[in-house]
C-alpha cells in the first residue's frame, strides 16, 4: 500500500510530447514529481509561446491542428532547443 501512495505523488512525462506528434506508447519517458512535471510544462509553453503564439494547445488548438500547422520537423527542432536550456 505504502508503495502505492509513494508512486501517486510522481508523473509519467513523455520524452517526445505527444502534442508534437510523439508516440502515446513511446519507450522511453521520465518519471518526475507533479510538481516537477507542472513547471516543466509551464516552461515549455513560455518557451512555445516566445517562438509563436499557435504552437501553445489550447480553444480549437489540439496537438493534432499544431502538428498539421507546423510539421514534425519544426516542432522538433524548437523542442530541442528548449531540452538544450535546461
Amino acid at each position: 500500500m505504502a508503495d502505492i501512495l509513494y508512486m501517486a505523488a510522481f508523473n509519467v512525462h513523455h520524452n517526445d510530447p505527444m502534442m508534437y506528434g510523439g508516440d502515446k506508447k513511446q519507450p522511453y519517458q521520465t518519471i518526475m514529481t507533479e510538481a516537477d512535471h507542472k513547471a516543466l510544462h509551464k516552461a515549455m509553453r513560455k518557451f512555445m509561446r516566445a517562438i509563436n503564439k499557435k504552437l501553445i494547445s489550447g480553444r480549437g488548438r489540439d496537438g493534432q491542428a499544431i502538428q498539421n500547422m507546423f510539421g514534425r520537423k519544426f516542432l522538433l527542432k524548437n523542442w530541442q532547443s528548449f531540452i538544450n536550456l535546461m
